[in-house]
C-alpha cells in the first residue's frame, strides 16, 4: 500500500502545475531548458515537463572547519578549530559556479585562516584576532555567498616532535632496536 502511495505522489507531483516559494527561500525556474529566472517568495505556475525548479534555501548555514594545525612567523605550532556562517545572497551566481558551496566556503576560509596565522607572531594569533582578520577579509565572494561570521572554536599552542630525518625521535628509537 505504501509503495502505490509513494506512486501516486510521485505522478501527481509530474503533472502538478504550481509551486510555492516560501519567504525563506529563492527558486530558480529553468523553462524548457534556457529561459532561467529567479523566483522570491510566492505562489508561481510552472509547465510539467518543461520547467524545472530549483528551490533554495537562504537563511544562514554553518560549516565546521576541520583542525587546522599551522605555523606561525616565529616558528610556533597552532592548532586552531572553527565555524564559518554564511547565506546565499545570488542564486542565479550560486548555481553557475558551485556544485558544493559547503567544502569550497571550508577551503576558502581555511585557507585564509592558515594564510594570517603563518604571516603573524603568536601574539597576533589569539582567537580574537584570528576572527576579526576573516571578518575584515571574507565579505562576499564570486559566488554568490555572503559570509555572515568566522568563529574560532578551538585555539592551542602546541609543541611538535620530529619524528624522522637526522637525529630526530624516529632515529633514536631506530638505533634503540638495533642494539
Amino acid at each position: 500500500m505504501e509503495a502505490l502511495s509513494k506512486i501516486l505522489d510521485a505522478i501527481s507531483t509530474m503533472f502538478q502545475w504550481w509551486f510555492v516559494v516560501t519567504p525563506w527561500e529563492r527558486a530558480v525556474r529553468v523553462r524548457f531548458g534556457k529561459n532561467i529566472k529567479v523566483l522570491g517568495e510566492g505562489i508561481y505556475f510552472k509547465i510539467p515537463f518543461f520547467d524545472y525548479v530549483y528551490n533554495q534555501n537562504i537563511k544562514i548555514r554553518v560549516v565546521d572547519l576541520p583542525v587546522q594545525t599551522v605555523t606561525t612567523l616565529d616558528n610556533h605550532t597552532l592548532t586552531v578549530s572553527s565555524i564559518v556562517g554564511y547565506h546565499i545572497d545570488d542564486i542565479l551566481l550560486l548555481y553557475n559556479s558551485l556544485y558544493h558551496p559547503d567544502s569550497t566556503i571550508a577551503n576558502i576560509v581555511m585557507g585564509k585562516i592558515a594564510e594570517y596565522i603563518s604571516t603573524h607572531n603568536l601574539a597576533e594569533c589569539t582567537p580574537s584576532k584570528i576572527e576579526s582578520a576573516m571578518k575584515r577579509e571574507l565579505k562576499k565572494t564570486e559566488f554568490g555567498i555572503e559570509y555572515t561570521y568566522v568563529r574560532v572554536v578551538s585555539h592551542a599552542v602546541v609543541r611538535t616532535l620530529r619524528l624522522i630525518g637526522d637525529g630526530g625521535l624516529y632515529d633514536e628509537l631506530d638505533m634503540d632496536l638495533k642494539k
